[in-house]
């Protein structure tokens, strides 16, 4: 019979309450639709009022109305849509993977950790529980470049016995984290990492699919240098295949770089 004893053991969780959830769902929506969400929570509650100066006029004034249509036609024709514009033709830095997708919706987290990024990220997507829990196998999986360094078997088998989880729903799971932010992350090696980076950008990218086919194939000839031979085996011109290798060039094999992932220190107390 085994002896009974004492085990400490350290653990993280991300949590955030419902206040904090209903927070971020409010700060994605636009005016129009934040004003629907106001009047439908005062229908569904009556107990809720709205300040009156706030309050919609009963009879709403035609000409007044309309002249504010037309002031808002006029704001519309006179903003500069061009400016909004994200596309890839326009793109010339040469720098990043966020440049060809427009402004990162992700915040800022350079100064934090990558598993307190992708931890954060995992706890707001529509994962089930038993996802959940693989999904976080998974990033405690990784290197501090981002990389995968556990087999899927290996966090398969770091699972609880009882969630009865298979070796191809590992892998589902892997697939989804790879496309959280920043993408690429959990890629078993450099090379998968920049094909998933190719895969998550638009079918319209100029050079994505020739990038993704020597991404797929011909890596080992990019890294020699052995342009004419590249050329000849995608049999397309030197012009095309060298759009194909600056695209490449431009994405991050090591998405966990920028990210500051020092481990935390714990002091483990004497018993």
């Amino acid at each position: 019979m085994a002896e009974p004893s004492l085990q400490l053991r350290l653990s993280q969780k991300l949590a955030l309450s419902p206040q904090l959830q209903q927070a971020i769902r409010l700060l994605q929506l636009n005016r129009i639709e934040l004003r629907e969400y106001i009047q439908e929570t005062l229908d569904a509650n009556p107990i809720l009022e709205r300040d009156e100066d706030e309050a919609p006029s009963e009879s709403p004034d035609f000409e007044s109305t309309e002249q504010a249509a037309k002031s808002e036609t006029a704001e519309d024709e006179s903003y500069d849509w061009e400016a909004e514009r994200f596309e890839a033709d326009t793109w010339t830095d040469g720098g990043s993977y966020e440049a060809y997708q427009g402004e990162s919706q992700i915040p800022d987290t350079s100064e934090n950790s990558l598993r307190d990024h992708l931890l954060w990220q995992i706890n707001l997507a529509h994962f089930s529980d038993v996802d959940t829990a693989i999904a976080q196998a998974i990033v405690f999986g990784l290197d501090d470049e981002g990389l995968l360094q556990e087999t899927l078997e290996e966090i398969r088998a770091s699972l609880a016995p009882e969630l009865l989880v298979e070796e191809d729903e590992v892998l589902a799971v892997l697939h989804r984290v790879q496309r959280l932010e920043p993408v690429g992350v959990a890629s078993r090696d450099p090379a998968e990492c920049i094909r998933v980076q190719l895969s998550a950008l638009p079918s319209d990218t100029d050079h994505r699919d020739l990038a993704l086919r020597i991404a797929r194939d011909y890596l080992d000839l990019v890294a020699r240098h052995e342009i004419g031979e590249l050329c000849k085996r995608t049999s397309v011109t030197e012009e095309k295949l060298l759009g194909a290798l600056e695209l490449i060039q431009s994405l991050e094999p090591r998405p966990g770089a920028r990210y500051d992932n020092r481990r935390d220190e714990y002091l483990v107390p004497d018993v």
